[in-house]
């Protein structure tokens, strides 16, 4: 379950104007919830069967998606009873559908246009990606074959110097 500021954060951030929490006695929660964020919640008064929580969410989805309204979608799916609870209770009518459904050809046509100028734009940033990790790539390989050099002439040094010591120590030169 999430915590209730991650949860006000989420509401926020979304921009959501409802919310459901159709958990059992979520009255508490509800009011936090739209005292910080300004968002209509519909909540639970006692503790509900999970039938009738899957149910009343179900029938309220489907008004909600008939009628655009939250507070309506509500009214039409809360069972008899105490069992919900709008908050705020005052707020007559809550819209959220969109304004308008049908687009007309002219419209459709600029949106196409737009997603097609969106997906070239990518392509483009796709490709110079490419070209920039092929760049890194092959830096990386010459950074690779420096450091071995850099080992193998630190090697060839304390070599030279151990064969020079022993030299001096076994002709008593030193």
């Amino acid at each position: 379950m999430l915590a209730v500021g991650d949860l006000e954060a989420l509401v926020r951030g979304a921009c959501v104007r409802g919310v459901v929490l159709n958990s059992c006695e979520s009255d508490e929660l509800a009011e936090t919830l739209h005292d910080a964020t300004g968002a209509d919640v519909v909540c639970t008064m006692v503790a509900i069967p999970d039938e009738t929580a899957f149910q009343t969410a179900a029938l309220f989805a489907e008004h909600l998606g008939e009628s655009g309204d939250f507070r309506a979608a509500y009214e039409l799916a809360k069972p008899g009873g105490v069992a919900y609870r709008y908050v705020p209770e005052y707020r007559e009518s809550l819209v959220m559908a969109p304004e308008r459904y049908v687009f007309s050809n002219e419209e459709l046509r600029t949106i196409y246009e737009a997603i097609n100028d969106i997906r070239q734009r990518l392509s483009v940033v796709e490709i110079e990606l490419r070209y920039v990790r092929q760049d890194l790539n092959g830096r990386k390989t010459d950074l690779r074959v420096s450091a071995q050099w850099v080992i193998v002439l630190f090697g060839f040094l304390v070599s030279l110097i151990t064969f020079i010591l022993l030299y001096f120590n076994v002709t008593g030169s030193l």
